[in-house]
């Protein structure tokens, strides 16, 4: 019979360690790098609209991010934020309290249902024209009362002609959600959306730890991303500071996670 295992994701080795709770010092070593670097459906396009098609939306956050709440806070006294971009926003709270704060916010995911309901949640109406600036068959849902303009579409279609420039991004799980093959184009986009100056915050997955199986195998997304990588994808046009690292509980999993502050260079 299997007995249970304490699995941790070691993220400087990336290797995952399975401890028995029975025998204690036995380890076994799994590599990592071939449970979260698959390029298979994980992160995918197809992937998300599925999760979002059948209600699958355990990653969507009841709270604000308080995270987000107190490093705004900070850069506000440093430097005027107005104009906010969040990549893979979902129907995220967080959009709803930046409006709540007078900031004009744009959204963009892959998943209609997502941006429908954040409207709908809320009671607010909305317009919806054709994103041609994005390429054909996306959408543009705003409401032009709130400052919120949501973009039905792929992330790696939308670039500074179709907003402009941005103040401040909001990654909140973005870049560790998508297919890693898409890892390096959607930083470009991201790189190419700051305005010099401006800052991206990004909520980033170091670890796992879970109880399950002898069988079990942690299944990504969330993909492990760690500061060595981020360095690697946005300097030097850009910096990369460690803000705080969170330890968040789901599904019985404890799930470590680093935020980074990434400015780019004025």
């Amino acid at each position: 019979m299997n007995r249970p295992v304490i699995l941790l994701g070691i993220s400087l080795y990336n290797k995952k360690v399975q401890v028995d709770i029975k025998t204690g010092p036995t380890f076994n070593l799994v590599n990592m790098s071939e449970v979260c670097r698959s390029p298979k459906n994980e992160g995918t396009i197809q992937y998300w609209k599925g999760k979002w098609d059948a209600r699958r939306c355990s990653f969507h956050e009841h709270e604000v991010n308080r995270i987000l709440q107190e490093q705004m806070q900070l850069l506000n006294a440093k430097n005027n934020i107005q104009k906010i971009c969040v990549p893979l926003c979902g129907k995220s709270l967080d959009m709803a309290w930046m409006i709540d704060q007078g900031y004009y916010v744009v959204g963009i995911d892959v998943a209609r249902q997502a941006v429908e309901e954040f409207f709908t949640d809320r009671g607010l109406e909305w317009t919806e024209t054709e994103a041609t600036s994005m390429g054909r068959g996306c959408q543009l849902l705003q409401n032009t009362e709130r400052n919120i303009r949501l973009y039905r579409g792929d992330i790696n279609l939308f670039n500074s002609t179709v907003e402009g420039q941005f103040d401040f991004i909001w990654d909140r799980a973005a870049m560790i959600a998508i297919n890693r093959n898409a890892v390096k184009s959607y930083a470009c986009v991201m790189k190419s959306l700051l305005r010099p100056g401006g800052s991206m915050l990004i909520e980033a997955l170091e670890s796992v730890v879970y109880i399950e199986d002898d069988a079990a195998v942690f299944q990504p997304p969330p993909f492990n991303m760690h500061e060595e990588e981020l360095k690697s994808l946005f300097e030097p046009e850009c910096t990369v500071d460690f803000v705080e690292k969170e330890i968040q509980l789901l599904n019985g999993k404890s799930y470590s996670y680093m935020y980074y502050l990434i400015t780019k260079t004025p």
